[in-house]
Formats: structure tokens, C-alpha cells, sequence
């Protein structure tokens, strides 16, 4: 059999979201590895579905655009479909530190360090990258549950402002075959 099929990454990680924050929601018990898992898949999530569109608007995409950071991504498909996302807004914020968590973990090294040039009790001593309290807390219910939610509301507007109609969380792609 040969054929076509196309694949919906942004709809899966979507489904990974939603289903790692529901098991942070139902047990307390490792619910912080829940919830970064959440907020992992989620802010993938937006990444997956802004390469989706813009392979479709670029054609040097893969090449140029789907490497570009994550916030460079947004501005430039916001800018394409006309939509402003207020910067200044409590939902843009918890974009911005999902997405520098999201950079802290997926390109982490493990370090070693003096500890006798870290001093706890004096600020901006400690010789290594750290999450900010405000990304580490990300992680903590209810954080993941609305980043998720804003997440959603983003790539719905996206959707809409670039002409789709519908949920674009519908279905996960399909395809065509013959023998």
C-alpha cells in the first residue's frame, strides 16, 4: 500500500499536556514532575503548531524558521497573521517564563562548581544558570493548568487569524492510500 499521511505534532502534544496535568491534578504525590511534564509538552505544544503554519507560509521554513528561538517563532507568526499579543499581559508573561524554563531544562548541561564561591545568603552569587522562583513555580498546580489553558486560547486566535476555522485540536492529520 502506498499513500500520503500527514501528522499533527501540536495535537498530540496537546493530548500529552492535558493528560500529564491531569495526573498532577489527581495525585499531590509527584505532582511537580506532573506538572513539568505539562508545562514541557505545552509550550512544545506552541512550538509544534507554529512550525505547522509557518512551513506553510515560508517555504525555507525547516531550513531557516523552524530553528529560530521559540519567542522569535511567535512574533514572527503573530506579525504575519496581524495579531497582537499584548506583552505586557499576565497570560504573555507565563508565556515567556514557560518558555525560558523550557529552554533551562531541554538545553541544561550538568555542571560542577566551586561551592565555596557560592554564598546562599548573598544575592547573585551562585555560579550557575538557576530557574527563577517565577520558572520553578511554573510547575506548580494551578500554573501548568493555565498555561495550558493560554496555550490553547493562542493557537485558537492563531488558527482563526490565519484563515482556519474550526478547532484546530480536531483531529490529529490523516491521510489517503491505494494498493
Amino acid at each position: 500500500m502506498k499513500g500520503t499521511r500527514h501528522h499533527k505534532r501540536f495535537v498530540t502534544l496537546r493530548s500529552c499536556a492535558r493528560e500529564a496535568l491531569a495526573h498532577a491534578e489527581e495525585s499531590r504525590e509527584g505532582s511537580y514532575f506532573s506538572g513539568l511534564s505539562s508545562v514541557f509538552a505545552s509550550v512544545f505544544t506552541l512550538e509544534a503548531y507554529l512550525n505547522h503554519v509557518g512551513a506553510g507560509l515560508e517555504p525555507d521554513w525547516e531550513e531557516r524558521g523552524s530553528w529560530e528561538p521559540l519567542k522569535d517563532k511567535l512574533k514572527s507568526i503573530c506579525f504575519r497573521f496581524s495579531v497582537d499579543l499584548d506583552a505586557a499581559s499576565k497570560e504573555y508573561q507565563l508565556l515567556i517564563v514557560a518558555m525560558n524554563a523550557r529552554d533551562y531544562w531541554v538545553h541544561g548541561r550538568t555542571e560542577t562548581t566551586q561551592e565555596q564561591t557560592w554564598n546562599p545568603n548573598k544575592r547573585g552569587t551562585r555560579p550557575w544558570k538557576a530557574l527563577t522562583p517565577q520558572e520553578e513555580l511554573i510547575c506548580v498546580l494551578p500554573a501548568p493548568r493555565h498555561l495550558l489553558e493560554h496555550i490553547e486560547r493562542v493557537v485558537q486566535r492563531l488558527h482563526r487569524a490565519g484563515g482556519g476555522s474550526g478547532d484546530p485540536f480536531l483531529n490529529v492529520g490523516g491521510g489517503a492510500g491505494s494498493e
